[in-house]
């Protein structure tokens, strides 16, 4: 039972998308290849040069930040859902078959009045019965 209250606690703390991941390609893209430079107010629209009296807008540069962040996590999500999981393994059915393979349900509360049934998934018709 202990070693599946720590699985629950370790499934708890499991994200979809990295943030560390995330930060990192920002400013890969952001100030690796110039990208920044989009958010200053030129008359060319496609000149990231960097210019020496050049305006920067505040709101066209939180515009890109924010696509390009939307654009990361989208791509992050949609690779852990129809790649990850699917074919390496969802930490949340691996954490239901253990509970499975234990032959224990669960009970969460995450309130004082509310929370989660937990129950192992049986493959078979019936449950507790000899096969």
């Amino acid at each position: 039972m202990l070693m599946l209250a720590n699985e629950l606690a370790e499934l708890q703390t499991t994200r979809v998308t990295s943030t560390a991941f995330t930060m990192l390609m920002m400013v890969m893209i952001l100030v690796g290849a110039n990208v920044q430079a989009a958010g200053d107010i030129t008359p060319d629209a496609s000149d990231f040069a960097a210019y020496r009296h050049t305006q920067t807008s505040i709101i066209l540069r939180w515009g890109v930040e924010v696509a390009f962040l939307l654009v990361l996590f989208l791509g992050q999500y949609l690779f852990r859902k129809l790649v990850w999981f699917p074919y390496v393994g969802d930490p949340l059915t691996n954490f239901i078959d253990l509970m499975y393979l234990a032959n224990i349900s669960a009970v969460v509360m995450d309130d004082k009045h509310t929370g989660y049934y937990l129950h192992g998934r049986n493959h078979s018709q019936h449950s507790d019965t000899t096969l």
